[in-house]
């Protein structure tokens, strides 16, 4: 027995699963990275003082005062914060202690934060800038933690500039805080956003709608944070499945059997 195929429909298969393996590979050339918000003066036990508080394994340790030269596969970064609506102290850290007694998972992440709190003579909620500088040009995924084991604070708001802070867009409207130190999910928000390779770029932290002792006002704040390059769109993974498809019915048309 005898198959018969066209060479086109053989063009079409190659150039569609290249297509697909090249959307794969793109999205494994780079690792993500990731910091880890620490508290820089006062460590709850366990383990207690010295600062800084612990880190998350395989993340990045992150103060208020900000890092610089941090080497990622998206550039050599640096980070600070920026009050903007703020109270007297400015950008703030606290280290609340262990999750579950250390058994939660992110239990290191999400024990500590950094935040700024508005306050009854400062106007709107509790807002500061997140600035990352040093991003190679390029489509990213920010994906941002929002925890507080003692307060529920309820909303959190991001907006982004990539000029420079010059002009920025809302990406997170009220994405959801956690609290308590065994939290059924974890508060989180993600965005995209697209670096031009010179300008830094600022993620705008604004906290929303406080509860009992955050009436008026609330606190922005930020247990840690992830920067990573997206995925392939599903859209166009399903493009190149179609690809392959209509490239087997055409095989399947071209080919006659000779017994």
């Amino acid at each position: 027995m005898r198959t018969l195929v066209k060479g086109s429909a053989m063009k079409v298969l190659s150039l569609s699963v290249s297509l697909v393996l090249l959307l794969l590979s793109a999205t494994s050339y780079a690792a993500p990275i990731r910091f880890d918000a620490n508290d820089n003066d006062a460590v709850a036990n366990p383990p207690g003082n010295p600062p800084p508080s612990p880190t998350q394994s395989g993340w990045i340790g992150l103060t208020q005062t900000g890092l610089t030269g941090v080497a990622s596969d998206f550039g050599t970064l640096d980070v600070s914060f920026v009050g903007i609506i703020a109270d007297v102290n400015g950008v703030n850290d606290r280290d609340r202690g262990r999750l579950d007694s250390g058994n939660h998972p992110l239990s290191d992440l999400l024990r500590d934060l950094i935040f700024v709190s508005a306050n009854s003579t400062t106007q709107g909620d509790g807002t500061m800038d997140l600035v990352v500088s040093g991003l190679a040009a390029g489509h990213y995924k920010f994906t941002g933690y929002f925890h507080d084991n003692s307060v529920n604070h309820n909303l959190m708001d991001v907006a982004v500039s990539v000029d420079g802070g010059a002009n920025f867009t809302l990406k997170i409207d009220d994405a959801a805080t956690s609290t308590t130190t065994t939290p059924a999910s974890v508060g989180t928000g993600t965005l995209y956003f697209t670096a031009n390779g010179t300008d830094a770029v600022y993620f705008r932290l604004i906290g929303e709608g406080g509860t009992v002792g955050f009436a008026t006002t609330e606190t922005a704040i930020l247990s840690g944070f992830e920067i990573d390059v997206p995925e392939p769109s599903s859209i166009l993974l399903a493009v190149m499945s179609v690809a392959l498809l209509c490239s087997g019915q055409l095989i399947h048309r071209k080919t006659s059997v000779r017994s």
